[in-house]
């Protein structure tokens, strides 16, 4: 159990320093974080400008203002990752595959290996690799707005759907297109997205 106690103790530890853009973990140097405070969302960032930053941000907070939960920026941090490894450490190691992780409980996002300066943010996934980053960050600060509203006993209990369908739709584009969206409605598993999101027949 100590054993177990120091591990976590660990993670959590070096989570925080990366999360300040200092440290290394396993050996592995990150380069050093630029941060900004933006209507109180504190972001992490490489390579960019607060002016670039600033200008995500406001085009994300358009996105949410279509959204009747909207009162106002979230108090949120939101690291922009550079590196497919810096993403995965910093999301816990969650879906190395998805553009964005949201930990809505601690107000915090990591968002995949991004392109500031072009707005886009790209994954490891060989389709569907590519979305716009500000409907990305849109898409996870939704998920902050569902967790302050209804609370996580709630949430739980609504369809992932519809959960994802909504951030998808406050964000104004998806993780595919639209064309694909239609094979889905329409039930033709010979298409690939089926494939890819593995639905069993009759689901």
């Amino acid at each position: 159990m100590k054993f177990i106690r120091r591990i976590i103790r660990f993670v959590f530890i070096s989570f925080a320093l990366l999360a300040l853009g200092y440290s290394a973990v396993f050996g592995i140097t990150l380069l050093r974080f630029s941060t900004a405070n933006v209507d109180g969302t504190r972001y992490f960032f490489h390579e960019s400008s607060e002016a670039e930053i600033s200008s995500l941000h406001t085009l994300a907070m358009q996105n949410l203002q279509i959204s009747g939960l909207y009162e106002g920026a979230p108090n949120a941090t939101v690291i922009l990752t550079q590196s497919p490894f810096e993403y995965r450490v910093l999301s816990f190691f969650r879906n190395a595959r998805a553009f964005g992780n949201s930990f809505a409980p601690l107000s915090y996002i990591v968002i995949a290996p991004s392109n500031i300066g072009d707005d886009t943010v790209i994954t490891a996934s060989e389709r569907y690799n590519q979305r716009i980053l500000h409907g990305v960050l849109t898409h996870e600060f939704v998920h902050l707005l569902l967790y302050s509203h209804f609370g996580l006993d709630t949430l739980v209990q609504i369809p992932v759907w519809k959960v994802e369908g909504y951030a998808d739709y406050i964000a104004q584009e998806g993780s595919f297109p639209e064309g694909d969206g239609e094979f889905l409605r329409r039930g033709e598993r010979q298409q690939p997205v089926f494939r890819i999101f593995q639905i069993p027949e009759g689901g």
